[in-house]
């Protein structure tokens, strides 16, 4: 089996050096960085591929690209569908963009497959009846919450 440090081929301290441009604020030198790593990447390297389009998802996400930030997340999440990080980050670009009904479907896509802690502790604090008029969105975030009540129930029954 192999390691995150195999899957990035001899290319994990370029990664590392974009996530350190990334703490530092320096988002356009970081997404250079994380373009290089993915030029050099074999196609079989899927888990690197999937964590550094997380990594320029969040990064578009902080710079209110929610465009790209969407695009970056989708292709994680089409590698490793179960990824909550990528979901989450997928979730917050759709809320931005005022696609609700997306957002909601991407969190019960995600609840549907595993338990989410990230979405338990969202759907906790917002999106609540009071907050959501729109009916549908109301039945959406309500049936996600109730996906993540069920899991819970399992777990302790």
């Amino acid at each position: 089996m192999s390691t995150m440090t195999d899957e990035f081929g001899g290319f994990g301290p370029l990664f590392d050096k974009a996530l350190r441009a990334r703490h530092e604020g320096n988002f356009e030198h970081a997404l250079q960085l994380c373009t290089r790593v993915l030029n050099k990447l074999g196609p079989s390297a899927r888990r690197a591929h999937a964590a550094v389009n997380s990594e320029m998802g969040y990064i578009h996400l902080t710079c209110k690209r929610f465009k790209e930030a969407e695009s970056h997340y989708r292709y994680a999440l089409g590698l490793f569908p179960k990824a909550e990080l990528a979901s989450i980050g997928l979730f917050q670009s759709l809320v931005e963009q005022g696609r609700l009904d997306e957002a909601f479907e991407e969190a019960i896509r995600l609840v549907s497959l595993r338990d989410s802690p990230e979405y338990r502790d969202i759907l906790a604090k917002a999106y609540t009846d009071v907050e959501i008029l729109d009916p549908r969105l109301r039945r959406l975030a309500n049936r996600a919450r109730a996906i993540l009540r069920q899991r819970s129930a399992d777990k302790d029954g």
